[in-house]
């Protein structure tokens, strides 16, 4: 009984005994092992749609480590162009070095993120031991290493793949600053060094947390904001540990703000094209978006619209019991409420609350029913703390009774359990399936990209400056064609571009160098090769994904699916 008892206490950073850290370090290294697993096995084929946003990610980050500048030519930017979305920098700066170093691919590209993810499943095991104990702090770690929505981001080059790090990193950082504040306020000392380290690095991560992602522009401020109301009362008597915070966040966060405010429109485009305020209705719209940020239907079953990630029918966004899990866990703030706030130094329900009620605010200030999946992420790693802290309020309330009267704890636990291996073998057997191209999937229907590689490098190997090279049109082709052949980004800044402006704000380029998005015979080349090109020495190249050709095009590489079906096609004829 004891034993039950002391596993499920929430501990403060004194009173952990040497038992809980032998079982915990060894317990979470596990669990961030499988989660690495998850994570890196054939990251460059899983998911296998690599489209268009993680094309233009890779290929910026890449231009950026070889020029300086992005594919648009523009010096170290803070906003990126891409397509007219004009995202903060932080993705790009940090993908970099990876495809500069190692090459740029699929692979390569997606690395950064995974790596970050894996990192966050330890920080969220460190994070949950700091705020509830041993045990929160393993069931929220393995509860992020396996969740379908994280695992969905870490495998994908999104600026939003990295908001669960530095969401927790924060968090963390801040945790630790008032952790010792606390220890320095009781022994009566001077703050030490270390805690002017932890709130330096507390308010970077908020800042870069803002940078991550447009949404966060908003979130993130209120984070930090909850942070600083909760820990109020420490800051109002040590003015000057919370001027270093504020400073240091600050300081980071500013060329972001600065070049926000100074560039409103541009970086404003995106939004002005998806706000709710377009709407007739658009406060009856807006409560309905925010609302339906917390259906369970969406979260743990059907998932949020526009999902990135590969999911089976009746698998969401979370398992499937993490909602049972929040309500202890809400009820466990007013029972621990003063034992929370002891052991970390600031008010925890208050931060948790704030974070629970304001993550779908900037969510649902765009339009999109139900809500779109990728604007609702910064809720993470919030419902896997909640899980862990609701198994350890469970324990807390049981361990007290008798060990003969605990049989419906562990069948119930035994049941879960249960639940969440059958939970992910229909996630992770769907996930990791069958490659496309081994499957009857028609080719109009498969994701762009799959097959793709081989023909764009068969028509680079033979293509010269006499020839035009058609893409057929799909969502932002050219960045295919980019990343695919690795146009070398000096030469693409200084090609001749001619590009668009489409009803929606997106950029949409139709022609570059000697490249045409379009199809031969429908749609007028703009190319003119050089004057030493006589016309035998000029031809046509076609990238066919679904359109079928005549018998005068010759073939020269193709990809098919298991029915022997054309997924991708490279033709050349004449001029």
């Amino acid at each position: 009984m004891s034993v039950l008892t002391k596993s499920f206490k929430i501990e403060t950073g004194d009173q952990e005994t040497s038992q809980s850290q032998n079982f915990f370090y060894p317990l979470l290294l596990v669990i961030t092992l499988v989660a690495a697993v998850l994570r890196l096995y054939a990251l460059d084929l899983y998911p296998q749609r690599f489209n268009q946003d993680e094309m233009v990610m890779g290929y910026d980050a890449w231009s950026i480590w070889l020029t300086g500048r992005d594919q648009h030519g523009q010096f170290l930017p803070i906003h990126f162009q891409t397509f007219n979305d004009y995202v903060p920098p932080v993705g790009n700066y940090i993908t970099a070095p990876f495809v500069g170093i190692l090459g740029l691919n699929e692979f390569t590209t997606r690395l950064p993120y995974a790596l970050f993810g894996i990192a966050t499943v330890w920080l969220v095991g460190l994070l949950g031991r700091r705020w509830f104990g041993v045990i929160a702090g393993l069931v929220a770690a393995g509860l992020m290493a396996t969740d379908p929505w994280h695992l969905n981001y870490s495998r994908i080059a999104f600026p939003a793949s990295l908001v669960p790090f530095f969401t927790v990193l924060s968090l963390y950082c801040f945790t630790q600053a008032l952790t010792l504040i606390r220890s320095v306020a009781e022994s009566e000392q001077s703050p030490k060094r270390s805690v002017y380290g932890w709130l330096i690095a507390a308010g970077v991560s908020f800042a870069l947390l803002t940078s991550a992602y447009p949404p966060l522009k908003m979130e993130a401020p209120m984070l930090f904001g909850a942070c600083i109301l909760a820990a109020l009362p420490v800051f109002w008597k040590r003015k000057r540990l919370g001027l270093v915070l504020i400073a240091a966040y600050a300081l980071v966060v500013s060329p972001v703000a600065i070049n926000q405010l100074q560039n409103w429109s541009t970086t404003q485009t995106r939004y002005s094209n998806i706000s709710v305020f377009l709407a007739k209705n658009w406060p009856t719209e807006l409560l309905f978006q925010y609302a339906s940020h917390y259906n369970p239907r969406f979260l743990f079953f059907d998932g949020f619209k526009e999902g990135v990630g590969i999911r089976p029918d009746g698998v969401g966004e979370l398992f499937w019991l993490e909602g049972l899990l929040w309500l202890l866990a809400f009820a466990g703030f007013i029972i621990f409420s003063r034992e929370l706030n002891r052991k970390v130094g600031f008010h925890l329900p208050l931060v948790l609350v704030i974070w629970f009620l304001t993550f779908p605010i900037a969510a649902s200030l765009t339009v999109g029913q139900p809500p779109y999946e990728i604007r609702a992420y910064n809720f993470l790693p919030l419902p896997q703390l909640l899980s862990g802290f609701g198994v350890v309020v469970a324990g807390r309330v049981l361990a007290k009774y008798q060990w003969g009267k605990l049989k419906a704890f562990w069948i119930a636990a035994s049941v879960a359990v249960a639940l969440f291996v059958v939970f992910q073998v229909i996630f992770l057997s769907y996930f990791f399936g069958p490659s496309l191209l081994q499957t009857s999937t028609a080719p109009k229907d498969l994701p762009y990209n799959v097959g793709m590689s081989r023909v764009v490098v068969a028509v680079q190997q033979q293509a010269t400056a006499c020839d035009t090279i058609y893409l057929q049109p799909d969502n932002q082709a050219y960045i295919y064609y980019l990343f695919l052949s690795k146009y070398p980004p000096e030469k693409f800044q200084h090609a001749k571009i001619i590009s668009e402006v489409n009803r929606t704000g997106w950029l949409i380029m139709d022609s570059f160098d000697n490249v045409q998005i379009g199809v031969p015979g429908e749609d007028k080349s703009n190319y003119t090769p050089p004057a030493s090109c006589t016309p035998d020495k000029q031809r046509l190249f076609f990238l066919d994904h679904t359109i079928p050709v005549g018998p005068e095009w010759q073939e020269i590489a193709s990809v098919k699916n298991k029915d022997g079906e054309y997924v991708w096609r490279a033709v050349v004829k004449a001029s």
